[in-house]
């Protein structure tokens, strides 16, 4: 029998905040509009930074719409991010 190993749980660093956002969509902690503007935020961050000129890096992008999809299963949501 095959034994699947756990993701680390990091406590801190810049892993942490991901983590506490995907823990919080998927138990439900917050209502799912304010889960879809965190996600959102990170993938608008992705193409247009704030400071400085924009380094599209799409990968931080589809991982911050996979995250979503996982965390919350929610169809109408995912194809709105889908279209930010």
């Amino acid at each position: 029998m095959r034994r699947h190993a756990r993701p680390a749980v990091r406590r801190e660093g810049p892993c942490a905040s991901e983590n506490r956002d995907f823990i919080a969509a998927r138990c439900k902690i917050e209502d799912g509009g304010a889960a879809l503007e965190r996600y959102r935020r990170k993938i608008i961050e992705q193409c247009f930074p704030a400071r400085g000129e924009g380094k599209l890096n799409p990968g931080e992008a589809r991982k911050a719409f996979r995250d979503y999809r996982r965390a919350t299963r929610n169809v109408p949501g995912a194809a709105e991010l889908l279209m930010t």
